[in-house]
């Protein structure tokens, strides 16, 4: 509501209550009543408002208030009583509908002994119920009506239309003497209330009036007027449909009744609106279920089937009734069905849950499916069983077996060829060496070198073929892992290689580590690492080469640093990659730190680089200690 006036009004509220005011707001704005309505404190604010003086004299009104509410105490010089006499007395406000707020039948009296036209008396002592119903008759005069009147008696039509018309309500009206008039106004008048007398000579009556009406429109207000009604005829009008009847002698009543009827009507329109976009969304829900590409499975708490779409059904050959009222474990084997249980353990606690099982179908056909689960509440908040997505991964599954299997394969054909290739390739290399002996020409002994480091870079490529190769095609063996000494092992295996002279190497190990692993992946590492130093050291320094291997909570973390070339910015990203080198010196095939990536995953650790140019590189691998140590399975 607004308390800056503006020139669209429809609502008058003079109140200066603030209490008071926050109530009546809240029930017109509760009933969806509340059109352009402003607030207005006393009553010569309300007359300068509509008379455009004083403050207001510079808004040019649109149009005059529809209704006016105002309260009989005000607290200024000008009384609601004198302000009402004001407003009747201006032609232009004399007809404007003004319900007055009371507190005693002082008041009451008191405006109809001046013969103020009040529409109506708000007692605000009334009980909030009542004082909601008389409030609401707000909405009578915010909307023109069209009233449909059956009568045979054209005075007592034109006097029934005055009376009407003398609460201020706005109206169209019709008259209907008898049944074809009737019939023809329903059509094309489409009232939005019928008032009728009860007898329409010759063979025409309120009765017969009612049926044609609910047969158009059931929603339509349906009032009988009579001279005179016992209780039990007002009774069987009542039970046809009729919504109400009034006396001709009297009817005060009218506005309280039609309000009432109307607030019936619009009730009863959300209600249908409500059925209507419910049934429209379970329709849509219903269009989204049965025609979704995922199956959907209902479970109670019980964890027995009770809903299931059709796509589910297909998916285990199953018909949509087969599987009612079965528990959800009935479908898999025993390993699932142990896994699904500790699952539907985190369901009962309120947690999602993601999970990859084996479904058996109709014909015992195994289902490999994706599932998601929720878990579902009563309004209580007690647990009532689960929703779960299902979606076929079958498909996906034999495609991932048929690769897994030729990656085993050509692994294997990997690990064999490169034991293959090494014995004709250190066989040719024997031979150089023997030729190194018996040639005495200078040249010879140039080219014969050549060769020599050609075959090396060969075993070496053949030698980390091989370890990739072994990653996936041979089992690991899980023995205790000492770090100094497996380092110091590498340390010796590299007495032969260019440049290790030249290096230095500093060890910090944690002697109480207790990690389990395979000797025969880690020291691949530790070789790869250390060779890439050396031959990336600077060669106007000495080359040193840290090592510190400590364990943080749960996880071994290896530091290799090193004080080389480092290595530049924007190769840093690729250093991993299969085949790539980043640096000029690289002769070899590229392969070191991808083996050494490929390890750290193997063993579900992650690694990690920081280097500077010139100043040198720092490796860091975070490995977690098995919390269960595997089977020992070693090579033959």
């Amino acid at each position: 509501m607004n308390t800056t006036p503006s020139r669209d009004t429809d609502i008058i509220l003079v109140e200066n209550n603030d209490q008071d005011s926050e109530l009546i707001t809240r029930t017109l704005a509760k009933n969806s009543i509340l059109n352009n309505t402003i607030r207005l404190k006393n009553a010569g604010e309300l007359l300068d408002f509509l008379f455009e003086k004083g403050s207001y004299e510079t808004i040019t009104l649109k149009h005059l208030p529809k209704v006016i509410l105002m309260d009989v105490s005000l607290p200024d010089n000008i009384s609601g009583l004198e302000a009402l006499k004001q407003l009747r007395s201006n032609k232009a406000t004399r007809n404007i509908p003004v319900m007055i707020f009371t507190s005693g039948e002082g008041d009451h009296k008191l405006f109809e002994q001046y013969k103020l036209g009040v529409t109506t008396y708000i007692h605000k002592k009334l009980d909030f119920e009542k004082f909601e119903e008389a409030l609401l008759q707000v909405q009578l005069y915010l909307k023109t009506y069209r009233i449909l009147i059956l009568e045979d008696n054209p005075d007592d039509a034109e006097l029934l239309l005055y009376e009407i018309a003398s609460f201020n309500i706005q109206l169209v009206s019709k008259i209907a003497s008898n049944k074809e008039e009737y019939i023809l106004a329903l059509e094309s008048f489409d009232p939005d209330v019928v008032i009728a007398d009860f007898n329409i000579p010759p063979n025409f009556d309120a009765i017969q009036a009612i049926r044609l009406l609910r047969k158009k429109n059931p929603r339509v207000p349906f009032i009988l007027i009579s001279g005179g009604l016992t209780e039990e005829f007002a009774a069987g009008c009542l039970s046809e449909g009729i919504d109400d009847y009034l006396l001709k002698s009297n009817l005060k009543r009218f506005p309280i009744s039609l309000t009432n009827m109307l607030r019936k009507k619009k009730t009863e329109d959300e209600k249908d609106l409500a059925l209507q976009m419910l049934k429209e969304s379970e329709e849509r829900y219903r269009k989204i279920i049965e025609t979704a590409q995922e199956g959907i499975w209902v479970l109670d708490a019980q964890n027995q089937t009770i809903f299931v779409n059709k796509r589910l059904a297909e998916m285990l050959e199953f018909t949509e009734e087969e599987m009612m009222t079965r528990s959800f474990f009935a479908f898999m084997d025993e390993e699932d069905r142990a896994r699904s249980i500790e699952h539907f353990k985190k369901l009962e606690k309120g947690k999602k849950i993601s999970l990859g099982i084996k479904l058996n179908s109709k014909t015992g056909k195994k289902v490999w499916t994706s599932i998601s689960g929720n878990p579902l509440y009563n309004k209580e908040g007690h647990y009532t069983g689960a929703f779960g997505m299902i979606t076929d991964i079958t498909a996906l599954k034999t495609v991932q077996f048929n690769l897994e299997s030729k990656i085993t394969e050509l692994n294997a054909f990997l690990y064999h060829t490169s034991h293959v290739l090494r014995g004709p390739v250190s066989s040719s290399r024997g031979l150089i060496n023997v030729l190194k002996m018996v040639s005495q020409d200078s040249e010879e002994q140039d080219f014969l070198k050549m060769l020599d480091d050609c075959n090396v870079e060969m075993i070496t490529m053949l030698e980390e073929l091989t370890r990739i190769s072994t990653l996936y095609y041979k089992p690991f063996i899980h023995d205790r892992i000492d770090f100094e000494e497996l380092v110091r092992d590498v340390i010796h295996d590299l007495r032969e290689y260019p440049k290790s002279e030249k290096a230095t190497f500093t060890i910090y190990a944690d002697k109480d580590i207790s990690f389990y692993s395979d000797p025969f992946i880690i020291k691949p590492i530790f070789l790869c690492l250390f060779k890439n130093s050396i031959t990336y050291s600077d060669d106007s320094r000495e080359c040193e080469i840290t090592v510190n291997v400590q364990q943080e909570n749960k996880t071994v973390k290896i530091e290799v640093i090193d004080n080389g070339d480092g290595i530049p910015l924007e190769f840093q990203s690729r250093v991993f990659d299969m085949f790539y080198r980043a640096h000029k010196k690289a002769r070899g095939p590229g392969l070191g730190l991808y083996i050494v990536r490929h390890i750290i995953e193997r063993l579900n650790g992650k690694i990690s680089l920081q280097s500077e140019k010139d100043i040198g590189t720092t490796i860091t691998l975070m490995i977690p200690i098995p919390t269960v140590l595997p089977a020992i399975v070693r090579h033959d």
